[in-house]
């Protein structure tokens, strides 16, 4: 069963709320966001899936899920596994509940109200970690990677997408509140993720997006190199 667990110790607030958030969470779900996808802003989905080389018994922390466009896709590959979805929206979460709950996947799917910079998950909970098209709306993404990192288990990974600074990227990030941080350059997010402690960080341009990835090093693992993610 779907489950929804109110964050405590966070006094973050979403913009997505009221109508704006209802208005949100339908669109983010919807055949014309993919459609958005694959006429303008760039084909990211298939990317982004072919980079998480899931067996099907992890537990993903998706943090800052929305309405579930890629916690479904993610929680239809796993067998065993579960992805813990988190997000400040009510009006996201609800609907994604609804969406979980239709395709059958209640099983595999956990919702949890949440800040992505303050998630209120234990240390080394998970073996992979996804954020995307939310760390453009923060003002500080920095936190959110250190707690993407710190919620990993040692040789865990993780997929970041945003907005890339784009003239596009630009103009969708300017709806937002004033002070968030804005769309990324790829050196950027690479960055961000080099910063929190992420070996093997590699990034890459997708369109209007930028996709990056690394891992957190662990004992047991050489941490040089660079992960191949899939093309």
């Amino acid at each position: 069963m779907t489950a929804t667990k109110e964050l405590t110790g966070s006094h973050a607030t979403s913009e997505w709320t009221g109508f704006t958030g209802r208005l949100g969470a339908w669109y983010l779900a919807s055949r014309y966001r993919r459609l958005a996808e694959l006429l303008v802003l760039g084909n990211l989905r298939p990317r982004l899936l072919r980079a998480l080389d899931l067996r099907g018994d992890e537990l993903v922390v998706d943090a800052g899920c929305g309405s579930g466009f890629y916690s479904l896709a993610i929680a239809g590959r796993l067998t065993s596994g579960r992805v813990i979805c988190v997000d400040l929206s009510d009006e996201m979460m609800a609907r994604l509940a609804r969406r979980t709950a239709r395709q059958g996947l209640s099983g595999r799917v956990d919702i949890r109200k949440g800040d992505v910079t303050a998630l209120d998950l234990d240390e080394g909970l998970a073996g992979w970690a996804v954020s995307n098209g939310v760390w453009h709306e923060l003002r500080e993404p920095a936190q959110a990677a250190r707690e993407l990192f710190r919620v990993l288990q040692p040789g865990g990974r993780v997929v970041v997408t945003d907005f890339r600074d784009t003239r596009l990227g630009r103009r969708i990030a300017a709806a937002h509140r004033a002070g968030d941080h804005g769309p990324f350059s790829v050196d950027e997010l690479k960055a961000l993720l080099e910063a929190a402690g992420f070996a093997r960080v590699g990034a890459e341009p997708v369109g209007h997006w930028v996709l990056a990835w690394g891992r957190k090093p662990s004992p047991l693992q050489g941490d040089g190199g660079r992960d191949r993610v899939g093309h």
